[in-house]
């Protein structure tokens, strides 16, 4: 996010009662400026959910890679995930991007529900059509990538 004078921050949503008092009584969650500029974000891919063809459900299987990935969000507080929803390349390109949206979303509503992660943590992306995927069955995912601001002086 850009500052009207154009600097670069950061912006986080932190539960409340990981703030240590700070928050207003009552709130569940405050939004936090960082202190300084942005000098880069650390993104890293915490795994991929895989899908049925033309389907949106998360099937079982996939329990573990979402309660590994809530547990590093609660142990990462200012960290944020993006959902990215992919497609194989059957279908036309309306339907492709809402079922890379459904994908992502279904993704976020068990972090929220199953897991307790704030909703405002996570965000999701239709990309649409994987190309470059070796197989149908990989091309058909959603990525979650978790970002976290690194701030500090540049240089």
């Amino acid at each position: 996010v850009h500052t009207e004078d154009g600097q670069e921050v950061a912006l986080a949503v932190v539960p409340a009662d990981r703030l240590d008092g700070a928050a207003a009584p009552g709130s569940a969650a405050t939004l936090l400026v960082a202190s300084g500029p942005v000098t880069r974000f650390e993104e890293r891919l915490l795994g991929d959910v895989y899908f049925t063809a033309d389907e949106a459900q998360v099937t079982p299987q996939y329990r573990l890679v979402l309660e590994n990935v809530a547990r590093m969000l609660r142990e990462a507080p200012t960290a944020l995930l993006e959902l990215r929803g992919y497609t194989d390349p059957r279908g036309t390109v309306q339907e492709n991007g809402s079922l890379a949206e459904r994908r992502a979303t279904a993704v976020k509503e068990l972090l929220v529900r199953l897991y307790g992660i704030d909703g405002l943590r996570i965000s999701t992306t239709a990309m649409g059509v994987d190309f470059t995927s070796p197989s149908m069955l990989e091309a058909r995912r959603v990525e979650l990538r978790m970002r976290r601001p690194r701030v500090g002086d540049a240089g």
